[in-house]
């Protein structure tokens, strides 16, 4: 709790940017500004593709620290939806005894390992996003089966969150571009973001992939082998 109010009085202290820590996803872990404006648009992007509204309840079980966490709490600001949280953990839900039915939850893998495991957890989820790792085949065919409604997520935090899904299902299927946002290779084969509506505009990441058209492509690995440590 501590730490979502921390946020929003960052939120609302006048700058037109937010503090944030990359992953190392894209290099160096380094301090960037975010631009309150491109997570605001993207916080209504998401919104839009899972339908979340004002009468939605939304919830927080990753860390507030990182762009994940804190673009759930831009989501529901710009929805003026509810928000339920929880201290992060690798048992989401697992300690809360209410009964509400939750319309997004945002976990990395280990948490949606969880998830699919524990039938009293994975019936109170209707939109699952997974971000921050590689999902084992394993969770990705439990999801698919689960009923919920689950998209793996394409991004970083220089992206202010994913700039595109992938629904999970027994079989693989592409990444698709958010609404506005289309993709290129460079010569090494890796993807760039190109978003126009967004500050940064740009972005050469080291993420190499198969480009199916300039919104869609199936992820295949990092040109620069780091090792992506899902969220810890």
């Amino acid at each position: 709790q501590e730490k979502i109010e921390a946020f929003l009085r960052e939120w609302q202290n006048g700058e037109d940017y937010i503090v944030a820590h990359t992953s190392g996803s894209t290099g160096t872990p380094k301090e960037i500004h975010l631009q309150k404006s491109d997570m605001i648009h993207s916080a209504r992007l998401t919104n839009g593709f899972f339908g979340i509204t004002s009468v939605s309840k939304l919830y927080l079980c990753l860390s507030p620290d990182y762009v994940a966490g804190k673009m759930m709490i831009v989501r529901a600001l710009e929805a003026k939806a509810k928000l339920f949280s929880e201290n992060p953990s690798n048992r989401p839900l697992s300690e809360n005894q209410s009964n509400d039915v939750y319309d997004l939850v945002a976990v990395v893998p280990s948490q949606a390992q969880w998830l699919v495991t524990h039938p009293e957890c994975k019936h109170r989820v209707r939109n699952l996003l997974v971000g921050g790792g590689v999902l084992p085949d394993k969770t990705r065919l439990q999801l698919a089966e689960s009923g919920i409604r689950a998209y793996l997520s394409y991004g970083m935090t220089e992206t202010c969150s994913h700039v595109a899904l992938s629904e999970i299902a027994r079989d693989k299927k592409p990444f698709k571009a958010m609404s506005g946002i289309h993709f290129e290779v460079d010569n090494r084969g890796c993807i760039v973001i190109e978003a126009p509506e967004f500050t940064y505009h740009r972005l050469v990441t080291n993420d190499i992939v198969d480009l199916i058209s300039p919104t869609t492509f199936f992820w295949r690995g990092r040109y620069d082998n780091v090792i992506n440590t899902g969220g810890i």
